[in-house]
């Protein structure tokens, strides 16, 4: 039996948005009120978000991670032909300055909103549509969740 078209896409787009803009005052899957990513990374300054703990990458190292593999992805949503990444280059970026972190905020909730819109505007839905946007939700969970216990630190 075939899922219909509607009931994924409500559900993808209500865990993206938790995720990202935070979850709803009722019915979240996974999030407390304030902890997702934009309301989380709004709490820091540049200061905080570029502070280390003993080796681990800082905040803005884990967003700056994330912008480019949201940025890679959506390209990939586009049709665009994705050719070989340098992972290793997404992490040399462990501190900002004030107007850097404000930069890099505004780029992926800029991300984001084109992100839900092309997602909004899909009339059918193949491989790539589906396959995607859960992993931007995947990978932006898991680093969400490495930045919530970060900030413990700074």
């Amino acid at each position: 039996m075939a899922i219909q078209q509607k009931d994924f896409t409500n559900n993808l787009f209500q865990l993206l948005k938790e995720f990202f803009e935070s979850p709803p005052t009722s019915g979240a899957a996974c999030l407390d009120q304030k902890t997702g990513l934009f309301d989380t990374l709004s709490m820091l300054s540049a200061g905080q978000a570029s502070s280390r703990k003993d080796e681990a990458p800082s905040v803005a190292a884990h967003c700056e991670h994330v912008r480019f593999y949201n940025n890679l992805l959506l390209s990939a949503l586009k049709g665009e032909t994705i050719g070989k990444v340098d992972w290793k280059k997404t992490w040399l970026s462990q501190s900002v300055t004030t107007e850097q972190w404000a930069t890099l905020q505004a780029t992926l909730k800029s991300q984001y909103q084109e992100m839900m819109g092309m997602l909004e505007s899909f009339e059918t839905w193949d491989d790539d549509k589906v396959g995607i946007p859960m992993a931007i939700l995947a990978h932006t969970a898991y680093h969400l969740g490495a930045i919530r216990q970060l900030i413990r630190f700074v």
